[in-house]
């Protein structure tokens, strides 16, 4: 389906994901978020019902470094909308992208940071008043 809408309008089509992507298994979110090119991906944190924590069983079964999710301590923000949580989607998709990149995993984060910065400023920078 990413490939069906990058077709469309490549320079204009964004993906958007928050801890919504956890209702799906792992095996599927994973495929997902592989089929997003990192310049057409934002991450987001405003749903209450999205939220990353608790981090279903089967997610910690399929992917073993999410335990690095624990060190970031979102378990205190659980239910809450705000963007301290990107913080977190940012090491999610991180893990998620790690498994076949032969970078170092903080390498892959700060990958997947920094386009998703980019691609926020992308949008919204030429929307704010000057």
């Amino acid at each position: 389906m990413v490939k069906s809408f990058l077709a469309l309008k490549p320079t204009m089509v964004y993906f958007s994901l928050s801890g919504h992507i956890l209702k799906l298994p792992p095996n599927k979110a994973v495929s997902l978020v592989k089929s997003i090119p990192l310049n057409r991906l934002l991450l987001e944190s405003d749903a209450p019902d999205a939220c990353l924590t608790p981090l279903p069983d089967r997610w910690i079964q399929a992917l073993p470094d999410l335990i690095r999710l624990n060190a970031l301590d979102i378990e205190r923000y659980s239910g809450l909308t705000t963007p301290a949580v990107v913080r977190g989607m940012v090491t999610l998709i991180a893990v998620m992208l790690s498994g076949e990149e032969k970078s170092p995993f903080e390498d892959v984060e700060e990958q997947v940071a920094r386009a998703t910065v980019e691609n926020a400023e992308r949008i919204f920078l030429p929307l704010s008043p000057q």
